[in-house]
Parts: C-alpha cells; sequence; structure tokens
C-alpha cells in the first residue's frame, strides 16, 4: 500500500513538468496529451462523483506556483467536504495564494474542517481562536479545540499542548515568515 501511494504521489509530482511541454503527435501516438494536464483537469473534471485524486492535484498545482488552479482545484473539493482540502484553503487565504489575503476566510475554512472533527482542522482552528486572527480572540475556545486534536493523536497539538500552548513556539517567527515570502514558489 506505501508503494502504491508513493508512486501515486511521484506521478502527480512529476505531472507540472509533463504539463509544461505541448502536445506532439508521433506515429506512436501523442506525447503529453493535454488531458493530463491540470488545466485540462480542473475544466474537465466531473466531481459529481468525488475524488481524492482530483483533490491531490490541488497540491501539485500549489507547489508548481499555479495557485489560482490551486484554490479551483481546494474550493470545489472543500466545497464537497474534503477537510484536507478546506485546511488547504485556510492556508492559501491566510498567506493571499491565489486569493486575496483573509484571516477571516482562513478561519473560516479551518472552522469548517474543525467542525466535522477533522483533526489539523482543530488545532489550526483553534490556533485562530487563540490568537483572535480572523475570528473574535476566545484563548479558552481555541485551547479545547486544540486538546481534541492531541487526545485524537495529532502530533503538532500534542507538542502545542505540551509546550504549554506557547504561541510563540508553535507559529513561525518573523524571520522564517519573511524568508517563505521571497521563494518563488512558496515552500510550504
Amino acid at each position: 500500500m506505501r508503494i502504491a501511494f508513493a508512486f501515486v504521489v511521484a506521478a502527480l509530482l512529476t505531472a507540472p513538468a509533463l504539463a509544461a511541454q505541448d502536445e506532439v503527435d508521433t506515429a506512436d501516438g501523442t506525447l503529453n496529451p493535454e488531458q493530463l494536464t491540470i488545466r485540462a483537469i480542473t475544466q474537465n473534471h466531473d466531481f459529481s462523483q468525488g475524488s481524492l485524486t482530483y483533490c491531490t492535484y490541488g497540491m501539485v498545482a500549489a507547489k508548481s506556483g499555479d495557485y489560482a488552479a490551486s484554490v479551483d482545484i481546494f474550493q470545489k473539493c472543500a466545497d464537497r467536504g474534503s477537510d484536507p482540502s478546506s485546511v488547504w484553503m485556510s492556508f492559501m487565504s491566510e498567506n493571499g495564494f491565489g486569493v486575496a489575503q483573509s484571516s477571516e476566510a482562513a478561519a473560516a475554512w479551518a472552522k469548517k474542517a474543525a467542525d466535522r472533527g477533522f483533526k489539523p482542522g482543530l488545532y489550526d482552528y483553534g490556533l485562530f481562536l487563540m490568537q483572535g486572527k480572523g475570528v473574535p480572540k476566545d484563548v479558552e475556545a481555541g485551547k479545547k479545540l486544540i486538546d481534541q486534536a492531541a487526545a485524537q493523536g495529532f502530533p503538532a497539538a500534542q507538542q502545542f499542548v505540551k509546550d504549554g500552548y506557547d504561541l510563540n513556539k508553535a507559529l513561525p517567527d518573523p524571520a522564517h515568515a519573511a524568508m517563505r515570502d521571497q521563494l518563488d514558489p512558496p515552500m510550504f
């Protein structure tokens, strides 16, 4: 199972390189067919049946710097109940990747995942509450959500609780955030 998963991830990570090349018709067939590009996937995918593969392409698009496609994919997936996509939309909104930067939108996306009990969503929304970032500050409510994520085995939440709910240890320092902003495309 791990080998199959690794193969799928490797295939998806090479997709942007393949997508950058034009279609070429040869005697043996078409090289780099359009249907394998991120653009074709976002334009032609029928999401009515749901698809983890489709949602995974949002990460591939983000990592390759195609934030507009990434947001399009993650938003469709999140709107259909994909908790990881909701967390990604929170990240994209908080950092202004493919959408206008908005802590309010970021908190709302994290809340969707938290409301469904998704561990990273519980943790992220808990941090938003503790900081009062995009939502009214409510330290105790934030701690409760983070405690839930920790009790369910989410490592970042467990470490945060172990560190005494120290926001300075959970959030990037300003120098790290500035460095991240200089990367093209950002590494996250």
